[in-house]
């Protein structure tokens, strides 16, 4: 099969990966916690129907997991239930359990990684620690989705990287370096 037939054999479910895609890189851009968990939400149920559509049980799965997760992190602060340390321990354990009850071979090992990084990431309350670490969860989910025929999941990874590494630019080292000049002078 060749590279256009492979790309244009799931259209549909490519198209609910580039709405996910969107959506996550605007989450990227917003400095607020609350406002990226919203965003999470419902960028997890894009990811969810896109992977269902391409067959990848363990992205269906752990999606579903991240869909509880935004949600009950965006409660964090509000509710106790939320608030102990406890609970991204218990979603990183679902995550890891979810992706060896459906094992479809080694490719998975990339879910099972990259899903507790991004939950450890979006556990903090600094958004530039929640960059930090989801940048180090996208290239594992680039080669996930390599593997199970999600090229715009490439693409959004590729894009993630990219909108990470400009709000890092904007909201960290940019700022960093206006505070440092500042308490310089």
């Amino acid at each position: 099969m060749t590279l256009l037939e492979q790309l244009t054999q799931n259209i549909p479910a490519q198209l609910v990966g580039a709405a996910a895609m969107i959506l996550l890189f605007l989450s990227y851009q917003v400095n607020e916690r609350k406002i990226i968990l919203i965003f999470q939400v419902c960028i997890s149920i894009c990811w969810t129907v896109h992977y269902g559509m391409l067959g990848a049980t363990a992205g269906v799965l752990i999606n579903i997991l991240c869909f509880i997760r935004n949600i009950t992190f965006s409660y964090r602060d509000k509710y106790r239930w939320s608030s102990g340390i406890w609970m991204p321990i218990i979603i990183c354990a679902a995550e890891v359990i979810a992706t060896v009850a459906v094992w479809g071979g080694p490719v998975d090992i990339l879910a099972l990684i990259g899903a507790p990084l991004q939950t450890t990431a979006l556990w903090m309350k600094k958004p530039k620690y929640i960059r930090l670490l989801m940048l180090f969860a996208s290239p594992l989910w680039m080669v996930y989705d390599y593997f199970n025929g999600s090229y715009v999941g490439i693409l959004t990874e590729t894009i993630v990287m990219i909108s990470l590494l400009i709000a890092m630019f904007r909201y960290d080292i940019k700022k960093n370096s206006s505070e440092e000049a500042e308490a310089a002078q």
